[in-house]
């Protein structure tokens, strides 16, 4: 059903998102988690979850 769908779209939707506020921030993570909504150490474990 449409759960199975985001469940199997999150992931690369989510890396598409930390490349651009990557690319955006300078690489700067506190400014990329801000951008994003995130707090530092969030945008910092999903980095590590990333594939």
């Amino acid at each position: 059903g449409a759960r199975g769908i985001l469940t199997a779209a999150l992931p690369a939707f989510e890396r598409v998102l930390l490349e651009a506020a990557h690319e955006q921030t300078g690489g700067r993570k506190r400014d990329a988690a801000g951008l994003l909504g995130w707090g530092r150490n969030t945008l910092t474990r999903k980095l590590a979850e990333l594939p």
